[in-house]
């Protein structure tokens, strides 16, 4: 894509479907090509990434938003608002051996997601170039397309279980990106959690809404109880054999 480096994917879908767990698997595989440097980005509010690749969350932009709106903050000498909120973001990237962590998070008060969105698109910006690849959960639904915070992505993986509203969302997901021209490389759906047959059953839906969603590739990933066990013992994505 135009303008950047890092090559970057992002992770969406209806919640519940099992897509930070996915976006996690990307980030560790990816740790294992040479000379990669990867940005993990968590912007979904819930802050479920870091949790799977076993990191906890130390600073969130949503601590950003609720520093530098207060009243009385004294910005170092020298420093404009702009320069000491981009001072911040690179602050609250926590960096590992594999990769590299921002975690998006929440604030409170009127007007507080979109101000936290901004700054999200602001750190994609400043940092991307920095990264051989970005690799983004998105918020659960369709509100990150809508504000697009993903605006700019080499390849939007969208999941979905096999019900009929989760498929649904997988496409209108699709729509709606087309729709406000985000920059998107390619898209894919991923059908996870399926029982053995059950694809069978919804064939035909899920070829529509491959054809009506301009999808590239279709997969389907079945049940993984190793996945289930991961979560009971709170192991991490990288404890997968």
């Amino acid at each position: 894509m135009d303008n950047k480096l890092g090559f970057s994917i992002a992770v969406a879908g209806k919640g519940g479907t099992g897509k930070t767990t996915i976006s996690g698997i990307i980030i560790a595989q990816l740790t294992y090509l040479p000379s990669s440097r990867i940005l993990a980005v968590d912007a979904d509010p819930s802050a479920n990434l870091g949790f799977v690749l076993k990191t906890p969350v130390e600073e969130t932009l949503g601590d950003i938003r609720e520093d530098t709106t207060k009243d009385m903050i004294n910005f170092p000498p020298g420093m404009t608002k702009s320069q000491y909120i981009e001072y911040r973001i690179n602050q609250s990237v926590q960096e590992y051996d594999r990769f590299d962590l921002l975690t998006m998070g929440r604030s409170e008060g009127p007007g507080c997601y979109c101000y936290v969105n901004r700054l999200l698109r602001t750190a994609l910006d400043t940092l991307s170039k920095n990264y051989s690849h970005v690799v983004m959960d998105c918020e659960a639904g369709m509100e990150h397309i809508s504000r697009r915070t993903s605006r700019e992505i080499d390849h939007l993986l969208v999941v979905s279980d096999l019900s009929l509203r989760g498929l649904d969302v997988a496409l209108r997901i699709s729509l709606l990106a087309d729709s406000l021209q985000n920059k998107i490389g390619s898209k894919h759906l991923i059908l996870n959690r399926c029982q053995s047959g059950n694809e069978n059953k919804l064939a035909e839906k899920i070829d529509d809404i491959v054809k009506h969603g301009e999808f590239k590739t279709k997969m389907f990933l079945q049940e993984d109880q190793s996945l289930l066990q991961m979560d009971v013992e709170g192991k991490s994505v990288f404890d997968l054999s």
